[in-house]
């Protein structure tokens, strides 16, 4: 959701002004105040002169209750500062308007009432309005929002939807006390012989206008048309709560509760997430864990280095990746032989590597990913033949590591597959296989490549 509430679409799916009454009520409502005015001429003068005075303020009422539902409008399209404006102006005018009211001889109880409620239907979308400018300047600036904060404006999000049918209930409520009002008025008048034919057919031209206003306001009409804005909000309060109090791995997590060490390896999540895991989890033997997490991993340090089955475990649900070990635990790292293979694959055999042997010329070590890379591929280099694939092959030799064109691949189910802890060399060029991926390094200048399918690293 931008913060730019000014210029934000509407997000309600098709947030439309459907839902109340629009300008022209309160402009026929008017014209028939006016008609009537020109049409005292009754018997008794108090009485017509307060038959006169409550269709002059039904009329006044109608037209701040258009603006009131021109302010709810804008608050359903994330519009929170010019909703504010509109209402706090309208209810303004509506508490003048209710004062002379009460402060006149014999008011009509329904118009009373109608500017009562209309006046509360203002607060309210003030007070929601203000809300929902709160809300978007926490989440303009979320590093000035404390976590408390953002999850109060989160829950507060939530509840503006209930308050916006609050609002169309009393404004429903509004025109119907005015229909009262007006027919009362316009009976009145009748009865003193100050009411035109006229005068009667604009007055009831208007209570019809009334009604059909009154069934458009739907309260399940106006939930899915306003909702979406809301809940978008209260969506992005919450992500911002996540935000706060996630982190992405790898991440030490200090010790838990019985000092082994914590560590998200990979994805995102809390600390306190990880601790829970710990504290209801066993492995690698027995791979019990909470509902989801597979435990039957070995653990691997923040270094991607793996560690011994006795020395701790790893965790693993969807893309997060934790593990749980013994401070002085030690990595297994063993050179294992390939034999004369010309490569290997990961475990999860999706990072293929390759050893070149070009005679004459030292050894050099590629790898690439065969399915699965979230991050971006670097620009082309010009010198990059037009024959050649750029599909994110990484390579170490004696001069350099990094990026460079690839041409053919081999079938990873060729390749032997090189075990999380082990390593291979060739020459000086040697290469690991953790569960943060692969690392070749020219073990003389020191120079190399990590690569995995979230993330890789030209100098490890």
């Amino acid at each position: 959701m931008s913060v730019d509430d000014e210029n934000t679409p509407a997000t309600g799916k098709g947030a439309k002004r459907t839902w109340f009454i629009v300008g022209g009520v309160a402009v026929i409502l008017l014209i028939a105040a006016v008609v009537i005015f020109v049409s005292v001429q009754g018997n008794n003068e108090a009485e017509v002169d307060r038959a006169t005075m409550a269709l002059e303020e039904a009329s006044a009422t109608l037209t701040e209750v258009d603006r009131l539902n021109e302010a709810a409008d804008a608050l359903g399209e994330s519009k929170g500062q010019k909703a504010k404006g509109l209402s706090t102006n309208a209810t303004n005018q509506l508490e003048e308007t209710l004062t002379e009211v009460q402060t006149s001889d014999d008011p009509y109880p329904t118009l009373e009432s109608a500017l009562t409620s209309a006046v509360k239907a203002g607060q309210e979308i003030s007070r929601l309005s203000g809300q929902m400018v709160e809300a978007q300047a926490l989440i303009g600036k979320p590093d000035d929002a404390s976590t408390d904060s953002l999850k109060t404006e989160a829950k507060a999000a939530m509840g503006i939807v209930n308050g916006e049918i609050t609002v169309a209930n009393q404004l429903n409520g509004v025109l119907a006390d005015l229909s009262v009002t007006i027919s009362d008025a316009a009976a009145d008048l009748e009865a003193e012989g100050a009411m035109s034919d006229e005068s009667q057919a604009r007055v009831d031209d208007t209570n019809r206008a009334i009604e059909e206003a009154t069934r458009e306001q739907d309260a399940k009409k106006i939930e899915d048309q306003v909702s979406g804005a809301f809940d978008e909000l209260a969506g992005s309060l919450e992500n911002l709560v996540v935000m706060k109090t996630t982190v992405v791995g790898p991440h030490d997590c200090g010790p838990d509760e019985a000092g082994a060490q914590i560590v998200i390896n990979q994805g995102r999540t809390s600390c306190a997430n990880a601790k829970f895991v710990s504290g209801n989890s066993t492995g690698p033997n027995s791979s019990t864990g909470p509902a989801g997490w597979d435990c039957s991993g070995f653990a691997t340090n923040l270094k991607g280095e793996t560690l011994s089955g006795t020395d701790g475990y790893s965790c693993s649900k969807g893309n997060v990746v934790l593990s749980f070990f013994s401070p002085d635990a030690e990595p297994v790292s063993s050179t294992v032989s390939i034999g004369d293979a010309l490569g290997f694959v990961s475990p999860s055999k999706n990072i293929v590597c390759t050893f070149g042997f070009e005679p004459g010329s030292p050894v050099s070590a590629s790898c690439y990913l065969a399915e699965e890379r979230t991050w971006p591929l670097p620009p082309r280099p010009a010198g990059c033949p037009s024959n050649l694939d750029w599909n994110g092959y990484l390579t170490v030799n004696y001069q350099k590591s990094g990026f460079e064109c690839g041409g053919s691949v081999l079938d990873p189910d060729t390749l032997p597959v090189l075990a999380y802890g082990t390593k291979v060399q060739r020459e000086a060029i040697e290469c690991t296989s953790a569960r943060n991926g692969v690392t070749c390094k020219n073990l003389e200048k020191g120079f190399g490549f990590r690569v995995a399918s979230g993330d890789y690293d030209l100098d490890p």
